[in-house]
């Protein structure tokens, strides 16, 4: 259950940043998204 759940809002992402990058195309903002992104999940994990 845990792969299936830190698998999901990761495939999200990729999805949203896709959606950025054929949109906006603003790569310093998909960057900001990115960090973010690995911020959470690294807090996420020394949480869990």
């Amino acid at each position: 259950m845990t792969l299936t759940a830190s698998k999901n809002p990761i495939d999200n992402a990729k999805a949203i940043r896709c959606l950025f990058l054929f949109n906006l195309n603003t790569f310093q903002f998909i960057f900001w998204i990115d960090i973010i992104f690995k911020c959470y999940y690294f807090k996420h994990d020394i949480k869990y």
